[in-house]
């Protein structure tokens, strides 16, 4: 499969490792189900339709506004 290969070569190329454990795969909506968990099976990388947080950070799957972020902001300058 063209994905797994890729991210094999990009842990050959650059030394590091993805750990599969705390991976997940975001999905098109367009994605039915059948798709998904093919996919999911095949590179062993769960699915998700949430992108959650990294490093504290709300990831969003469409494009963030100017005050999406702002409170980080605010913490900046609050101290």
């Amino acid at each position: 499969m063209l994905i797994k290969n890729i991210m094999k070569l990009f842990c050959r190329t650059f030394g590091q490792k993805i750990n599969l454990e705390k991976s997940y795969m975001f999905f098109s909506k367009n994605v039915g189900v059948p798709q998904w968990n093919q996919l999911s099976a095949e590179i062993g990388i769960y699915g998700t339709k949430d992108l959650g947080n990294y490093l504290g950070i709300l990831i969003f799957r469409n494009r963030a506004s100017r005050g999406t972020y702002n409170f980080i902001m605010i913490k900046f300058t609050s101290d």
